[in-house]
């Protein structure tokens, strides 16, 4: 639990070096920032309304019980708003979206970072649901465009697992890295980039693939 801890930290701190650089380097850019549950935390979306970014960032029950519970509340009081709409391209699919605009992260932030709130799901013809997501965003939510939310969100999940199948399985050769310890390449790799500039993309990708040479790679200290 440590170690993950640990790993969690040093991921935070390496986006928020990354929005710094991206925002200076893009000022003027309009962006929307789609990231999974692991990013729906205070701290982060603070970090995105910093830099004036948007986002739509996966919302998991488990770990937003206050809002799924103030959720739950606006449906039992009838203040939530819902959606039912069939696919135009998949007959018998329906989609089903509902909604809320302006509701607290989590009671911590209560007072101080507001949210809004989609979840959608399909269900089969027997009315059983099959596929469920929710989201939080800073986007206003209303009835002509939650599809397209929706379809965002979910774009994310699709463009990481078709990327990581294409190279595991489409011949690439491309497996999990495990070598997070301090005698395995990822430690060198870490350190490379904490302590130096590369010359160019394919310096990079030649010393993940083969290792970082003491003489051979000209890089300079940072």
């Amino acid at each position: 639990m440590a170690s993950l801890e640990r790993l969690l930290n040093r991921q935070r701190n390496a986006t928020k070096r990354y929005l710094e650089d991206f925002r200076r380097e893009h000022p003027h850019l309009n962006v929307i920032v789609i990231e999974d549950a692991l990013a729906s935390n205070a701290p982060h979306i603070q970090e995105l309304q910093k830099h004036d970014l948007r986002y739509i960032l996966g919302a998991q029950p488990k770990d937003h019980k206050y809002l799924y519970q103030l959720v739950d509340e606006a449906v039992e009081a009838g203040d939530i708003n819902e959606l039912h709409v069939s696919d135009p391209d998949e007959t018998g699919v329906p989609h089903c979206f509902r909604f809320l605009n302006t509701i607290p992260l989590n009671k911590s932030s209560e007072d101080s970072l507001q949210v809004n709130f989609l979840e959608y799901w399909q269900t089969d013809d027997a009315g059983n649901i099959q596929r469920r997501f929710a989201w939080v965003t800073d986007i206003n939510l209303t009835r002509k465009n939650v599809s397209d939310i929706m379809r965002a969100g979910r774009a994310r999940w699709r463009i990481e697992n078709e990327t990581f199948n294409t190279l595991k399985n489409q011949g690439y050769n491309r497996g999990h890295n495990y070598g997070l310890g301090k005698k395995h390449l990822w430690e060198d790799i870490r350190t490379f980039f904490n302590c130096y500039v590369a010359a160019s993309m394919a310096t990079i990708l030649h010393c993940i693939v083969n290792g970082i040479p003491k003489q051979k790679v000209e890089i300079q200290w940072e």
